[in-house]
């Protein structure tokens, strides 16, 4: 028989370490992350990358954008947002603003961003054609 022991945060709000089912001390992210991809080629339209999940909330690890050849001279503002609707362009909460010039490529890694519980993660943009991939994983809430 082992010896039992908790390990516990020194604020008082009784957070535990966790341990998989495997034996793994968690000391690191809680999942693997998943790609969610989105071609942008209208203007102003939302699209959506993730939605809600009952009782979770989405971690966000990384984005790749990239916008192409067709992007004009002023480049594309775009905006990744928490939204009550998968076809939303009303902004509840910003989670990035940027500006991609023709032909430009991003990765945004890595990242440990969440996301309200209930909303989806949409993004628009105001020139085409730009394609955005987000990754993360969803956790208990």
């Amino acid at each position: 028989m082992g010896l039992t022991t908790e390990i516990k945060d020194g604020l008082g709000t009784g957070n535990k370490v966790q341990v998989t089912r495997r034996g793994q001390l968690v000391v690191a992210p809680l999942g693997y992350s998943e790609p969610y991809y989105v071609a942008m080629t209208s203007n102003n339209t939302a699209y959506n990358l993730t939605g809600p999940q009952t009782g979770k909330r989405f971690v966000i690890t990384g984005f790749i954008i990239s916008a192409d050849k067709s992007v004009g001279s002023d480049g594309s503002l775009i905006e990744v947002y928490e939204a009550d609707a998968e076809d939303s362009t009303t902004v509840t909460k910003t989670v990035m603003t940027l500006q991609m010039q023709e032909k430009d490529n991003l990765p945004i890694t890595p990242l440990n961003l969440i996301i309200t519980e209930g909303v989806w993660l949409n993004a628009k943009m105001d020139d085409n054609n730009v394609y955005l991939t987000a990754m993360g994983y969803y956790i208990e809430a």
